[in-house]
């Protein structure tokens, strides 16, 4: 492959990615313009492998957010669930000692 097409396809990858960029944004201008773009010069099987190459990257991204947030859930639950352990705990300490002060009351 000679230098004039390496350096074609290298624009083409960066011009492709450009227009991927823009339409992440979620400017409703700027997609139906990149999908123009990309008609017009014939690349639009290349932008779609793009599109899914970016929509595995945020795949793989939300994954990790959603996991590390589900851990903290769970830690948040079983610390809510020793916090009530030790609330029925004290209850019943409560309760007896209750009962003691009635009982040498009397």
């Amino acid at each position: 492959m000679s230098t004039v097409a390496i350096g074609d396809q290298r624009r083409k990858k960066e011009a492709i990615e450009s227009l991927i960029t823009d339409i992440s944004k979620g400017r409703d201008d700027n997609v139906s313009a990149s999908i123009r773009i990309a008609i017009e010069r014939g690349w639009l099987d290349s932008m779609m492998d793009s599109l899914n190459d970016a929509k595995k990257r945020k795949d793989i991204e939300i994954d990790k957010i959603c996991s590390k947030h589900y851990n903290d859930f769970l830690q948040s639950v079983q610390e809510m669930l020793k916090i009530k352990g030790s609330s029925v705990e004290l209850i019943d300490l409560v309760s007896e000692i209750n009962l003691d002060l009635n009982t040498s009351g009397d």
